[in-house]
């Protein structure tokens, strides 16, 4: 017998699906790929966040550094009990994010500083190298550095 009661647009067992597929993707360190169109879905229909467009919009909006991530996760906590069809569920997905906060942190965090240091190390670069200069300043600003 499902933990999961049946509500008017999910099933127990599509909870149970959407249950498992969290726990990946949550043991996966927040991968793009473990992130489902069931997560999305429920995410975006049952627990108050935008859809952001799309999918991949989804994603990029929250789990992409440490400080989207940890926004993401402070408002499931506050939204789990907003859509009453879907306590069980959104509990049981706050519990399970209790389980791998430690090592989903400390795994944002490690991607951010990579990605400081490259960072810093291309403004360095680009310091006596106008062609690096304008390629950062284009990277950075989304232009074609003219």
């Amino acid at each position: 017998m499902s933990k999961f009661k049946d509500a008017e647009f999910m099933s127990a067992e599509e909870k149970e699906k959407v249950l498992r597929d969290w726990i990946g993707f949550l043991n996966s360190k927040l991968k793009k790929e473990k992130f489902t169109k069931w997560l999305y879905l429920h995410l975006s229909l049952h627990c108050g966040f935008l859809a952001q467009h799309d999918f991949h919009g989804f994603f990029s909006a929250h789990f992409e550094n440490i400080a989207t991530a940890a926004d993401f996760f402070k408002k499931v906590r506050q939204y789990q009990k907003f859509y009453p069809d879907y306590v069980d569920l959104n509990t049981a997905m706050v519990k399970e994010f209790d389980k791998h906060a430690q090592e989903v942190t400390k795994n944002l965090a490690e991607k951010d500083d990579a990605r400081f240091y490259a960072l810093q190390k291309m403004v360095e670069d680009a310091k006596d190298d106008p062609e690096a200069r304008r390629a950062l300043v284009a990277k950075l600003f989304n232009k074609k550095g003219d």
